[in-house]
């Protein structure tokens, strides 16, 4: 294999290492290690084998240069000096001798450069094992991609996997050809070695014609085997012009049938476009309609039902108005009843307080009967006129109050008479409010079954379209089935070129591995010839040289030894030539079965190329036909695209009937829409009329509440009258001063039960306080009572003591007895008068009593019911706080629904602009054009440069760039008029890199062109046309970060080699854009009405929302009527339960006094109890203080010195003994 074979091999071995390496970072940038690890194992070993390629090619090229250098410059060297030397010495044969010595010196050297150069060739087992390795796993890898549809994939990495192959099998040749270059290289070193020892024998050689004949016989046979080589390389190029020619026909035939499928699969998917439309415009006209249909139906039912629901609302609301008119009714004559009653009760106690005032006032005119002066009769008959006064008065005022419950009550009757009135005209409202509501439902339901009848006609009409859509189908799936079958044929075709191309590689290589073995031979063959003519010149000088004028004797000895040194050489060149003559015949040998292989090869190649191109031909008229069945198939689709515009032509006539049907929709809406005018201007009717009644429910209450107003001012001033009769009682006669007293009393009590009911309304803490007030208000009474009772019996010992002063008169003075008859008659006077008061003075203590034990009873009740009152205030409490969250809630809720609701007719209103839009849009289009199909297209779309290129490859990758480092991308210019985009950025959005392009000529023809300037950014596009000048050339992408020491760079690059096509093709792209355009604008209006479809049903699902608000609405309500009946009934049970809440406030009152007593007594129990604590704590402390601790340790001390003393002195005294034993 030549220099370029190589270089190019070499260089493509580097590109497929370089994609493994940028699918090594795929891989690793998604997370998979392992196969990132062994793509990048992959590229080492991809890199390595370029390495190797490269080594071996530099040590051939080292192996021919020195043994050219040793072959040719030794030679002329040695030749020149032994002219020299014969010329200057006859005699010195020792020169001969030193100029093969030095050729054979320099072969030495070339001989052991290329040993030593040999043995450090590493070996090459394992990579070639790694490269197998590499190239199954390539070859896994594209069945994969193309089981997977990935064509392009598949073929990208089985041309990969046939370059690693390649660059293997070049290896393995290089190898053995090393070898053989070394083993033939030993071999001629040791000849010449025999032949330099055969020439420094003598320098008195002589010529022989033999050996200059056997050069020329080997020169000849050089001659030969180049003319051989000649013929060899002549047939080579014949053989690879055939295959050029069988590929650029095959490729214009394969590239025919290429468009020919394309545009058949390009009908194809017209058809099946136009199929698909037909059926989404006719399953969305249907859906329309029946949408529409459905929608007016759900409105008119809608509508129906909110007139339903607010003739109940109308009703029930009348019902409420009856019933609280009702309510109100019987709450103005429980009112009236209870003020007659009270008035009466009045009456009575007034009747009766002015009997007892008469009674007393005849006791009072008695007793003035014998009275001793007569102003107090004047007195008498003056009060007595103001009590009559007052009564008058009481009477004038109770016959104001009659009047005005009289007018009270005829007010009452009036509001009677306007609510029948009312309530009468309610019902003539519901009444035509039903039969309207009945006309409105008729005429839906005949509406509806028009509309009915339509979907019935369009669903037949849509089931006949479907039939033969069905029919087109299967069509189209025929023509599926001859396109695969087509496609197939391709396939097949594309194997067997792909077959014969590997051919024709095997071939080139083993041809030049050929050429190789022909060109090491032809060498050898060279520098055998060149050292055969040294030695002839040699010889020929020594020959030529004349000889000495000495002595015969040296003459002959010269003679001799020249002789016996030819014998030598001749025997030595026999042996040569011998050697020779072999390795010739080993050549012819070779070379006989190389062009035996060759010619086998050849033989077969043509063969398969016969082969191919029968194939072809019956491939051929298999096209042809399938053409000419393609053709008839197309006039059955003209046929099918005719039905297909009648069947459009009947959907315009349905979208017209369509059109009516919207336009009686929607004139029923405008129907339905009056309609639910005129039942708002009911509604506000009713609404303002039952606002009237309100208003006049409420003036009935605000007169009620004057009339209570008035009867309290009545109450208080018949306490007042009451008050002031009381007054004049307690003026008049100090006898009834305790009975006024509890009278008063009781009055109190009375005002005191008001102000409860009044504070009823208030907290419990108020209560409490007021209830607080009161027992403090009865003790301050009963503080008087007692201070009272004690003035009476300081009264009553006073009258004793008068009595029996009076009586010792009467003794002193028994003389006057006519005096004394009268003094007897006022003594026995006014000892009935000390009884009666006795007897008063017992009543009020036992009615004391008895208060005393109902107050206890009262307030052990008032505790009861004070703890159901606090119970029931915290269940009022929990209720009001859910029913205030539930109302809360509810109102959210509300909110939230009219919020959903108002954004679903904010979008229904936009979605149906743009819905219109469109439709108008497609209505004119349709009425320009004529083909509703192309109705939005505004005219072909103008070439540009996408729609002339088509993509033939593609690079792109996310690489990350190192600190310091840099990235370069080679792309290969294939071909003239191509054109390559290319775009990058850096992921960093503050970071930038150096970029630079640059054209570089791989053979050397011209220097390098800088296509952009070298600069840093960011990012950068730009676009690359081939010329014809840059066909071959390689366009490097380099970015370079050697200037950022620090920071990496994340690179994102794109890198699209196109072709141009043929104007068939533009054209043909042109339309496929202009098609795609129009299905894009198709597809956007059917977003639009899908989009207007969807906020449609969104509104309808909110209107829901609210409807089922107002279901719970109304559900709450009716909770909230019972639960205010229930609140109303309790309150009346409260009202009765207003004398229990007094006991027991009272029994409150004495349970606090006593656990006041009850708590000073433990304070004084804990005060006795702490002052002995802090008396013990006292002398705790002093005993602390004394330091008695120390003094304790300081004992301890003392002791145990004591006891070593003691032990000391025992010790001494047992000394004496122990020293003498």
């Amino acid at each position: 294999m030549d220099a370029m074979d190589a270089v190019a091999l070499g260089a493509r071995v580097q590109q497929v290492a370089e994609k493994l390496q940028l699918k090594a970072q795929e891989a690793r940038e998604k997370g998979n290690g392992g196969a990132a690890q062994a793509l990048a194992d992959s590229a080492s070993d991809l890199r390595q084998a370029a390495a190797v390629l490269v080594e071996q090619k530099r040590l051939l090229t080292v192996r021919q240069s020195p043994a050219s250098a040793a072959s040719d410059a030794p030679p002329g060297s040695s030749s020149g000096g032994a002219a020299q030397r014969l010329r200057l010495r006859r005699n010195s044969s020792a020169s001969s001798l030193v100029s093969m010595q030095s050729a054979f010196d320099a072969a030495s050297v070339a001989g052991s450069v290329h040993a030593h150069a040999h043995a450090q060739q590493p070996p090459h087992a394992e990579l070639l094992s790694r490269l197998t390795r590499v190239e199954k796993m390539l070859a896994k890898k594209s069945d994969e991609m193309r089981s997977k549809g990935n064509e392009n994939a598949g073929g990208a990495l089985q041309q990969s996997a046939a370059f690693v192959r390649a660059g293997s099998a070049l290896i393995s040749e290089q190898q053995q050809h090393l070898q053989a270059l070394a083993s033939s290289f030993e071999r001629l070193q040791s000849q010449w070695r025999a032949l330099g020892t055969a020439l420094a024998l003598s320098d008195d050689d002589r010529g022989d014609d033999a050996v200059l004949a056997r050069v020329t016989a080997l020169q000849r046979e050089r001659d030969a085997s180049a003319e051989t080589t000649q013929a060899l390389e002549a047939e080579r190029d014949a053989l690879r012009k055939q295959v050029a020619d069988a590929k650029k026909e095959h490729a214009e035939e394969y590239l025919i049938l290429r468009e020919d499928l394309a545009i058949l699969q390009n009908d194809k998917r017209d058809l099946e476009r136009a199929v698909r439309d037909v059926e989404r415009e006719c399953t969305e006209r249907s859906e329309r309609e029946l949408a529409a249909l459905q929608a007016a139906l759900n409105t008119a039912t809608r509508a129906r039902d909110e007139l339903a629901c607010t003739a109940a609302a109308t009703a029930t609301q009348a019902r409420e108005l009856q019933q609280q008119a009702e309510a109100w009714k019987e709450k103005y004559h429980d009112e009236q009843r209870k003020l007659s009653e009270f008035l009466a009760a009045a009456q009575t106690q007034h009747s009766s307080r002015v009997a007892s005032l008469e009674s007393e006032l005849k006791a009072l005119a008695t007793a003035t009967a014998t009275a001793a002066s007569e102003s107090e009769l004047v007195a008498g008959g003056q009060e007595l006129a103001r009590l009559q006064d007052e009564q008058a008065a009481l009477q004038a005022l109770l016959s104001e109050c009659e009047t005005s419950l009289e007018s009270e009550l005829a007010r009452s009757t009036q509001l009677l008479h306007e609510r029948e009135a009312l309530r009468t005209r309610v019902a003539d409202m519901e009444q035509q409010h039903a039969s309207a509501v009945a006309a409105l439902a008729s005429e839906h339901d005949r509406h509806a079954s028009a509309l009915e009848r339509a979907c019935a006609v369009q669903e037949d009409e849509t089931q006949a379209l479907a039939a033969r859509l069905a029919d087109a189908q299967r069509e189209c799936n025929a023509r599926e089935r001859i396109i695969g079958e087509l496609t197939q044929a391709v396939d097949g075709y594309r194997d067997e070129c792909s077959k014969a191309r590997r051919e024709l590689k095997e071939l080139e290589s083993a041809h030049a591995t050929q050429r190789g073995v022909a060109a090491g031979t032809t060498q050898q063959l060279t520098a055998l010839r060149e050292l055969s003519s040294a030695f002839l010149r040699d010889t020929e000088e020594l020959l030529a040289a004349p000889l000495p004028s000495g002595s015969e004797d040296v003459t002959s000895e010269r003679f001799g030894r020249v002789k016996a040194l030819v014998t030598t050489a001749l025997a030595e060149k026999t042996a040569a030539a011998a050697q020779v003559q072999d390795a010739l015949a080993q050549l012819a040998a070779a070379r006989a079965a190389s062009a035996d292989a060759s010619a086998q090869e050849t033989a077969e190649l043509q063969r398969r190329l016969d082969d191919t191109a029968r194939e072809f031909e019956r491939y051929r008229a298999r096209s042809h036909a399938a053409l000419k069945k393609v053709e008839k198939r197309a006039e059955l689709l003209n046929g099918m695209r005719k039905e297909t515009e009648q069947l459009r032509q009947q959907l315009a006539g349905s979208e017209d009937a369509l059109r009516c049907a919207e336009q009686r929709a929607q004139q029923l809406a405008d129907m339905l829409r009056e309609a639910t005018q005129t039942q708002r201007m009911l509604q506000e009717e009713l609404a303002q009329r039952a606002a009237e009644t309100r208003d006049a429910l409420a003036a009935a209450e605000a007169t009620r509440q004057q009339l209570g107003a008035k009867n309290a001012r009545a109450t208080r001033e018949l306490e007042d009258a009451t008050a002031r009769l009381l007054a004049a009682e307690q003026e008049k006669a100090a006898l009834v001063a305790a009975s006024e007293q509890l009278r008063a009393q009781e009055a109190t009590e009375r005002e005191a039960e008001r102000a409860g009911l009044e504070l009823q309304r208030h907290a419990s803490d108020t209560q409490l306080a007021a209830l607080t007030d009161e027992v403090e208000t009865l003790r301050a009474q009963i503080a008087g009572r007692e201070t009272q009772r004690r003035t009476d019996e300081q009264r009553i010992a006073s009258l004793e003591q008068q009595v029996d002063e009076l009586e010792s008169r009467l003794r002193d003075a028994p003389a006057a007895e006519a005096a004394s008859a009268s003094k007897e008659q006022t003594i026995r006077a006014l000892r009935v008068q000390v009884l009666e008061l006795q007897e008063q003075l017992q009543a009020v203590e036992d009615a004391t009593a008895a208060r005393a034990l109902a107050a206890e009873r009262d307030e052990l009740a008032q505790v009861q019911a004070a703890r159901v009152a606090l119970q029931k205030a915290s269940e009022h409490a929990i209720s009001a706080k859910q029913r205030h969250a539930l109302v809360q809630a509810f109102q959210q809720r509300l909110h939230a629904v009219v919020d959903e609701l108002q954004r679903g007719l904010d979008d229904h209103a936009a979605a149906f602009r743009d819905a219109c839009a469109f439709r108008d849009a497609f209505k004119q289009q349709a009425a320009l054009a004529g083909e509703p199909q192309d109705s939005l297209s505004t005219g072909a779309e103008p070439e540009n440069d996408d729609a002339l290129f088509e993509e033939c490859r593609a690079v792109k990758s996310g690489v990350v760039v190192k600190a310091g480092a840099g990235f370069a991308l080679p792309v290969v210019c294939e071909a003239a008029g191509w054109r390559v985009t290319w775009s990058f950025a850096v992921k960093e959005a503050t970071a930038d890199v150096g970029f630079t392009l640059v054209l570089a000529d791989r053979a050397q023809r011209r220097d390098a062109v800088v296509v952009v300037a070298p600069q840093r950014v960011n990012a950068l596009s730009g676009t690359f046309t081939v010329a014809a000048a840059d066909v071959g050339a390689t366009l490097r992408f380099e970015w370079d970060n050697a200037f950022s020491w620090l920071n990496e760079k994340t690179l994102d690059y794109h890198v699209s080699v196109q072709a141009p096509l043929s104007p068939a093709k533009s054209q043909l792209r042109v339309q496929t854009r202009s098609l795609q355009r129009t299905a894009t604008e198709l597809r956007d209006g059917l977003a639009r009405l899908g989009a207007e479809a969807a906020a449609r049903a969104q509104l309808q699902a909110a209107v829901a929302h609210l409807h089922a608000a107002e279901q719970d609405k109304d559900a709450y309500a009716g909770q909230f009527d019972a639960q205010l009946r229930a609140v109303a009934a309790r309150k009346s049970a409260l009202q009765q339960q207003m004398e229990g809440l007094k006991a027991a406030l009272s029994r409150a009152l004495a349970e606090q006094d006593e656990l006041g007593d009850v708590g000073a007594t433990l304070t004084r129990a804990w005060s006795g109890a702490a002052a002995e604590r802090d008396d013990a704590e006292t002398t705790v402390q002093l005993a602390e203080a004394s330091q008695l601790e120390s003094l304790a340790q300081q004992l301890e001390a003392r002791v145990q010195e004591l006891e070593q003393a003691l032990l000391a002195c025992q010790d001494e005294e047992l000394s004496p003994l122990v020293a003498a034993a």
